[in-house]
């Protein structure tokens, strides 16, 4: 019987020792865990502004999903992208519209931006104008309480430029953004 006495006056420190290691490593894993991204970090429009995306690759940071990498006329899509921006309060209550400056990668070939912002959808066509298919899509401010928007940026057709014989560009391209820019006055459409 005199290892039975022993056994139980063990058993409860092993208990302990072992809840206390799956509490450390609970609270170990926990802490290791990223925290979900609801938006990115960034900075306000600058105070111009105008956000120049083409040819400065330093403003990626507002091109957070669907985008290759910044080129020097331009930011293209993959068909289905995500713009967040960050407005002061000045220019929250000041400018009303942003204009982002969209083409499409084939001149010849109109498609339709579609832009999600503030729960609402606003259609944009971009046709040939002047040798190159632009437009500038003119929507509302929607900015929620810290100031913050998400636009969601989809096209109607993608096209891979090797395809139509521009070159080797495998790439799935959607919208071409080469600008964003406050506008004065109400909101576009």
């Amino acid at each position: 019987m005199p290892i039975m006495k022993d056994a139980m006056r063990v058993f409860p420190r092993v208990r302990f020792a072992v809840a206390l290691s799956i509490v450390t490593l609970l609270l170990v894993s926990c802490s290791k865990q990223e925290p979900v991204a609801t938006r990115p970090q960034l900075g306000s429009l600058p105070a111009s502004g105008t956000l120049l995306i083409s040819g400065h690759p330093e403003n990626s940071q507002y091109l957070v999903e669907g985008w290759y990498p910044i080129q020097p006329d331009v930011a293209w899509s993959n068909g289905h992208a995500k713009v967040w921006l960050s407005f002061t309060s000045d220019q929250l209550k000041n400018y009303k519209t942003i204009g982002l400056n969209l083409q499409a990668a084939v001149a010849s070939l109109p498609i339709d931006a579609v832009i999600r912002t503030g729960g609402r959808d606003y259609s944009f066509p971009i046709s040939n104008a002047h040798g190159q298919a632009t437009a500038v899509a003119e929507v509302p401010i929607a900015a929620d309480g810290t100031g913050y928007q998400e636009f969601e940026i989809t096209t109607s057709k993608t096209v891979v430029p090797a395809q139509f014989g521009m070159g080797p560009d495998q790439r799935v391209l959607g919208v071409g953004l080469s600008k964003i820019q406050l506008l004065p006055g109400t909101s576009g459409r």
